[in-house]
């Protein structure tokens, strides 16, 4: 059967055959490759550090917020009538007891003169039953009527003049009449608005401050105090919220100034309140960055090799202290430490890198 293919075919086959079986021998018969080198090992990432000492920084904290007023009371009528007087200016200091409203007391001094007489006459006649009683005229009993007569009368001109004593509307504190309700000729009705009193001296500078720094502060911790305008008020911390707000997970502080020029309600204020000096570091701005949780911290190398330069990389969080123009002071940081302030974004928590001073090239190998 083969001698039937044509000799040109048989030819080509043979060769076809031949290339198979070489290129089929060369794969069986190849040399064993020598097994890989093992300890081969990955570059090392490198990083620039600089050491980093602690030094004394005095350390605050900043607290924008707004002046507020010690307290405040809106002054309402406890009785009816028609406002016949208002003695005391908008804005002017009033002390504790200055009439701000009058109201006329109409059939209220007939009523008072009412109460009083009848008081007097029960008295004079409770006085004869008690006396007619001692010398055996009179009974017990006529004492006992006299007695309950003399108390009804004293109660009803308590309550006249209370009434009458409604009719004047005076403030609870010393303050600032901030706002007048009324003019002369109004009609009031029980609960209706009179004016409004403002204690401003002491004044209340309130903010609010994030979760790291509530922690920084104390209660009776000193402030310096900026108020827009240019004024500037010694102040002290005096509340410190022991919840945050839901919304913002931040803390209400409040602090107490002295404000003998009567600064008002609402203005725009910065406190820096002085925790002392503590020990610090002053690290570059851009070294500060935030790990995978969003905490505000550096990257350090610990146990650095004298033979190899390597060590372990930590991220360390840190609170800012104040910013300066050289960088930023944080607290923090333990002692001296190497902080990595080229190739810190490269790097992870816990990876092993070889360090490099500053100005040395940032390579890998």
């Amino acid at each position: 059967m083969f001698s039937k293919i044509p000799s040109s075919v048989r030819t080509s086959l043979i060769l076809t055959l031949i290339v198979a079986l070489y290129f089929v021998s060369s794969y069986i018969f190849r040399p064993v490759p020598e097994t890989a080198d093992e300890s081969f090992e990955f570059p090392v990432t490198r990083v620039v550090v600089e050491n980093i000492a602690a030094g004394d920084q005095a350390q605050t904290v900043t607290i924008r917020g707004r002046t507020k007023a010690t307290r405040s009371a809106i002054l309402r009528a406890e009785t009816a009538g028609q406002v016949s007087a208002t003695p005391a200016r908008e804005g002017s200091f009033v002390k504790k007891g200055t009439e701000l409203c009058r109201i006329t007391p109409g059939t209220r001094n007939a009523g008072l003169a009412e109460a009083r007489a009848a008081y007097d006459k029960a008295s004079i006649d409770y006085n004869a039953a008690v006396e007619l009683s001692q010398q055996g005229y009179s009974s017990e009993a006529a004492v006992a009527a006299a007695r309950a007569a003399l108390d009804l009368s004293q109660a009803n001109l308590t309550r006249a003049q209370l009434d009458f004593a409604k009719t004047k509307i005076t403030a609870p504190f010393d303050g600032v009449l901030v706002e007048r309700h009324v003019e002369v000729g109004d009609l009031l009705t029980i609960g209706s608005p009179c004016a409004k009193v403002s204690q401003l001296d002491p004044i209340i500078i309130t903010g609010s401050v994030s979760e790291q720094e509530v922690r920084r502060l104390a209660l009776g911790a000193p402030a310096r105090v900026s108020v827009s305008g240019g004024d500037e008020l010694e102040a002290t911390v005096t509340l410190i919220s022991p919840t945050a707000s839901d919304m913002t997970r931040t803390f209400t502080i409040e602090l107490e100034a002295s404000n003998p020029d009567s600064l008002p309600d609402g203005l725009t204020a910065n406190a820096k309140v002085m925790l002392g000096n503590k020990p610090a570091h002053l690290v570059p701005r851009n070294a500060l960055l935030q790990d995978d949780s969003g905490e505000l911290g550096v990257r350090i190398v610990e146990n650095i090799s004298p033979e190899n330069s390597q060590g372990l990389v930590r991220f360390v969080p840190v609170a800012i202290l104040d910013d300066v123009s050289e960088g930023v002071w944080v607290a923090g940081l333990d002692g001296s430490v190497d902080l990595i302030v080229r190739g810190q974004d490269y790097v992870q928590h816990g990876q092993e890198v070889q360090t490099a001073a500053p100005g040395d090239t940032l390579t890998t190998g």
